[in-house]
């Protein structure tokens, strides 16, 4: 299990690259988001690599807490497809302290390929939360964070808070 990096290190603001299928290190990044996103505070239904110090374009989610039928690990993901329809909803970050929430606009419907562990590519069309966890993670892997999706004020009462918690010891 990996320790999750937490705001504002600039490893959640690196654009990652891809992973090599098929190779010891996608076999070692897949074991440690399947450990890290089910274990102790994590407990999450997605987590990204750079979420754990690693920059390369790989997020787990938990398929069967959103009774998905693929691989639960994504590698190189790409949104290829995805609806007008959009929503708002509030999001949380297991790289932020639990209290931050932003509200943040996605797209309700995706379409998303990828590759498993091996190689084997796979699209799957996601709704709903699992469209919205996709996208999150995909935002990770891209540099980006809720943070980004915060306007102005909100942003800045948020990087007030984490300020606090980082004095105070808390991360």
């Amino acid at each position: 299990m990996a320790k999750i990096v937490t705001y504002p290190s600039d490893i959640l603001k690196t654009n990652c690259t891809p992973v090599e299928p098929g190779s010891s290190v996608a076999h070692h990044l897949q074991r440690e988001l399947r450990a890290t996103m089910h274990a102790g505070r994590a407990q999450g239904i997605g987590l990204a690599a750079p979420q754990i110090g690693i920059t390369l374009r790989a997020f787990a989610m938990d398929t069967r807490f959103l009774k998905l039928k693929c691989p639960d690990v994504f590698f190189n993901p790409e949104v290829i497809e995805e609806s007008p329809e959009v929503d708002v909803e509030e999001e949380s970050c297991l790289s932020f302290p639990p209290k931050v929430k932003v509200r943040v606009q996605r797209r309700k419907r995706v379409r998303v390929k990828a590759c498993d562990v091996n190689g084997k590519d796979f699209e799957i069309d996601l709704v709903g939360l699992a469209a919205r966890c996709a996208l999150h993670e995909i935002d990770h892997l891209n540099g980006k964070t809720i943070l980004d999706h915060a306007g102005k004020k909100e942003k800045n009462r948020i990087l007030g808070e984490i300020a606090v918690d980082i004095k105070r010891g808390r991360k």
